[in-house]
């Protein structure tokens, strides 16, 4: 894939967010010249649950390098480049000194906390951060220590997002140069509470309870030989899922209520297990799909290569050196998958680089966007479109709205309780909201005539759903060749799996997420939302990337996003260095390869939880002073200290429960310590550094009021703020759209609003 042939990024980044960025842009066709210190990038001696290789670069490190090239810059080669990659360390003031030196250089810089903000360089890691963002508080039971999300996952979210900002400001303003600022902390706040933040503002409930720990009754069950996840939310799903346990006496009783299920969560697990434990997996699964209920395996790297999905559609191959096997591109152009080149691409056809006077701050400034999405996925994507510019549509109807505005809680019932969910308020901002129905002929029609008049058309539902409509690829292209049309199945167009229901839970639970999240004694857990993001996040790069293409060749693309292939992407350490190795990635709880001690820990007071994450031998030193240890040679290495975590756990506890949560922080932040408290995601628009960073915008709404609203997790230093605007109401631009848009005279609108094909309230309230 060549689309980004002719564009140059120097990467002087480290570990795994910066790296996958230039990754998805390499593997696009960009040339990525990768600078290291002389002691090398850290990440290629990591290599967890073994000794390292000899002589030889981690399976990882590897994973994200190839196709890039190695070398050394100076102000000339800075010049000629289209964009720099910058990690930690890094200062806002040596941003502003490179851009003065090089104001048409695209800086994107990938840190812990922004470059904006009271928490500016504050020693920090990925756990830490976790922590802070109050990722780490929404796992687990209440009888249990709060948990991370495993596998590094949020430096793979950062990663993505940093890709989006970076093409982002090549697609609108190339050569013209701005700085992109992603924050690894309000990444990690955009993919891993679901928005619970918006949501319980706006339901009113009392941040007196306890910080909610996010649980699903099912989940992930024992089987007679390994484990599968259930994602039963609906209703009907929960009926279906009584019946697949043979349990129909339960039918009609409290039992379908998930509040009645969680707060009798052991007698459920029994009554589920006692059927899940005498049956294999294979049959557990393939009686869940007859009942429509979404189901998968939970694989560890060993299923990846026989699983019937995975296997059909080419999912793993083998990676460029030969050495091991790796994931395929997470998506598709016109059929094609990007792919590492064997040596850098040359420049070719390198863009025009337009002047700056009188260019938009948003590089997606005249393009308008047919958003046919729904819940999380999907409306993540259009809305990082519209952020970035574009006119986005929001396509619904009245008898099947968005399912995302039902997740309401005890607001359902009340007075428009489909204008006050958080999840919608949150993913689609600015945008306008058409309500036609596609099950109607004039529907469709009208559908059809939008199509032709927008640059992008983005689609999530089951493959059947829009192919029942007349609505696939070719058809689009014939209605609209310029258009690039988006569509972000679960599983993939193609597969003995196209047709099954998928749910970010489900993708977590097939891909491995799921397998290096909890603790190494107790069931995998899903970390519960990052896949929906994250395959958002990919669709709207690879939409990006269709655009480029159409400024070359006027003509659109056929664009394919399953989430499955975006999540074994997510999971690639599990899958490289398990083919390299033979090595087996297990969760860990709350430690991990890099750090010890690290975990969470409690101190003086209800649900205060003290993260702390040592990793090198002087953040080590300073914990002994403030602790009052004395030295021991067997903990002066990571190494040491990890063969006795047990102990330093231990320790560490007893300590902690004299500690009074915000002065233990504050001393080791103080002491170079990464150190946070475990957040209650409920308060985050009160964080000081996501306030200071600019992550929540406030958003006045008709029907909720004012709120603090999350933007996007980067910033572009020219833009003060993204969202102009808020959620629309259902249907609420119906007469903009048809009538102004279209062309409609107003007895056809009257016609449609007669018969019911457009509308402003569900059909059932």
């Amino acid at each position: 894939m060549d689309i980004l042939a002719g564009i140059r990024i120097i990467d002087f980044s480290t570990g795994i967010a910066g790296p996958y960025a230039t990754k998805l842009v390499a593997d696009a066709g960009a040339e990525v010249v990768r600078v290291e210190s002389a002691s090398g990038d850290p990440l290629r001696r990591r290599f967890p649950g073994r000794a390292a290789a000899s002589g030889g670069d981690s399976a990882l490190f590897r994973f994200l390098t190839a196709g890039k090239s190695v070398g050394s810059v100076d102000d000339d080669s800075l010049a000629d480049a289209d964009a720099v990659v910058l990690g930690d360390p890094v200062t806002a003031p040596s941003v502003v000194e490179l851009r003065r030196r090089h104001p048409r250089l695209v800086v994107v810089t990938v840190t812990s906390w922004g470059l904006r903000g009271p928490w500016v360089g504050r020693p920090a890691t990925e756990f830490t951060v976790q922590a802070e963002s109050g990722v780490i508080a929404n796992h687990g039971r209440h009888d249990e220590v709060p948990y991370q999300t495993g596998g590094r996952l949020i430096e793979w979210c950062a990663g993505v997002t940093a890709a989006v900002g970076l093409v982002g400001a090549l697609v609108g303003q190339r050569r013209v140069g701005r700085h992109v600022d992603v924050s690894v902390q309000a990444v990690a706040a955009h993919t891993g509470i679901t928005f619970v933040d918006v949501r319980d503002r706006v339901e009113g409930s009392s941040v007196a309870q306890r910080p909610p720990r996010i649980i699903d009754a099912p989940s992930i069950e024992p089987t007679a030989d390994g484990f599968v996840g259930f994602a039963a939310h609906s209703p009907v799903q929960v009926r279906a899922f009584l019946t697949l346990l043979e349990r129909e006496d339960l039918l009609g009783s409290d039992w379908e209520r998930l509040d009645y299920r969680l707060a009798h969560l052991d007698a459920w697990n029994e009554i589920v297990r006692d059927w899940t434990r005498t049956q294999p997996s294979g049959s557990v699964v393939a009686a869940a799909a007859r009942l429509r209920i979404p189901v998968a395996p939970v694989l560890g790297p060993e299923g990846f290569f026989t699983h019937p999905q995975i296997a059909a559609r080419g999912l793993i191959a083998a990676g460029p050196d030969g050495r091991f096997r790796q994931p395929v591109g997470p998506y598709l152009i016109d059929g094609v998958r990007p792919a590492p080149r064997r040596s850098p691409a040359g420049v070719v056809n390198r863009p025009p680089s337009p002047a700056a006077a009188g260019q938009a701050h948003r590089p997606l400034s005249g393009i308008r966007v047919l958003d046919c999405t729904s819940v999380f996925a999907g409306p993540s994507a259009a809305q990082v479109l519209c952020y970035l510019g574009a006119e986005v549509i929001h396509l619904e109807s009245g008898d099947r709205i968005d399912s995302a505005r039902a997740i309401v809680g005890p607001l359902m019932g009340a007075d428009a309780w489909w204008e006050q969910a958080g999840m919608f308020l949150s993913n689609n901002r600015d945008k306008l909201s058409l309500a036609v129905s596609l099950g109607t002929e004039q529907g469709r029609q009208v559908v059809s005539r939008l199509i032709e008049r927008c640059d992008v058309v983005l689609e999530n539902f089951a493959p059947r759903v829009f192919e029942r409509f007349g609505l696939d690829h070719d058809a689009v292209r014939e209605i609209n060749p310029r258009a690039v049309f988006a569509r972000m199945p679960a599983f993939g167009l193609s597969g003995p799996w196209r047709d099954h229901l998928g749910f970010a839970q489900t993708m977590e639970q097939v891909t491995g997420m799921a397998w290096r999240t909890g603790c190494p004694d107790k069931p995998p857990r899903v970390p519960r939302g990052p896949c929906d993001p994250l395959a958002g996040y990919h669709a709207a790069f690879a939409v990006l990337l269709g655009l480029i293409r159409r400024e070359a060749n006027g003509v659109g693309a056929a664009v394919e996003v399953p989430m499955l292939d975006v999540a074994l992407n997510a999971a690639a350490e599990l899958i490289v260095e398990f083919s390299d190795s033979g090595v087996v990635l297990n969760r860990e709880g709350n430690r991990c390869w890099d750090a010890a001690p690290q975990g969470v820990y409690p101190c003086r007071g209800e649900e205060r939880w003290l993260a702390l994450s040592v990793v090198d031998d002087e953040q080590w030193a300073a914990l002994r002073a403030i602790t009052g240890w004395r030295d021991d040679e067997a903990l002066r290495t990571v190494a040491g200290r990890r063969a006795c975590h047990d102990e330093l756990d231990e320790r560490l506890e007893v300590w902690s429960r004299r500690q009074d949560l915000d002065t233990a922080v504050a001393e080791l932040v103080a002491a170079g310590i990464p150190a946070g408290a475990v957040r209650d995601p409920r308060l985050l628009s009160d964080h000081p550094q996501l306030r200071g960073f600019g992550y929540y915008e406030e958003s006045d709404h008709p029907i909720v009021g004012c709120q603090q609203i999350p933007a996007l997790p980067f910033r572009y230093d020219d833009v003060d703020r993204w969202s102009t605007g808020r959620a629309p109401l259902l249907g609420e631009h119906n007469h903009q759209i048809l009538r102004g848009l279209l062309g409609l005279t107003q007895a056809e609108y009257d016609q449609l609003e007669r018969t019911a094909v457009i509308s402003t309230r569900p059909a059932v309230v």
